[in-house]
């Protein structure tokens, strides 16, 4: 199987069922099999939209407890994290 075949159906099933709805199952069947090999919670989760998130500004995405590799945030997780940012900076600081 090419691909492009690939693509077309995952397209073809998208278009069908709702690409949201698929990439969700997918997630739910893959943390399935991985259960039953020993590894809960490996699967790949589906998180918010694009537009509703805003771009973590870590230097190492592999490294970040804030985004876990993603590079993107909610505005709320983001807004927290900028506050500890400053919390600590204040501290560190000696004020």
């Amino acid at each position: 199987m090419t691909r492009g075949h690939e693509i077309r159906q995952v397209e073809e099933l998208g278009n069908k069922i709702g690409y949201g709805n698929m990439m969700n199952l997918a997630s739910k069947l893959w943390g399935k099999i991985l259960e039953e090999k020993g590894c809960k919670g490996g699967e790949f989760i589906v998180g918010p939209c694009k537009a509703q998130v805003v771009a973590c500004g870590c230097k190492s995405p592999a490294s970040c407890d804030w985004c876990c590799g993603t590079n993107w945030l909610t505005r709320k997780v983001k807004n927290i994290k900028e506050l500890k940012k400053k919390r600590y900076s204040y501290i560190s600081e000696g004020k």
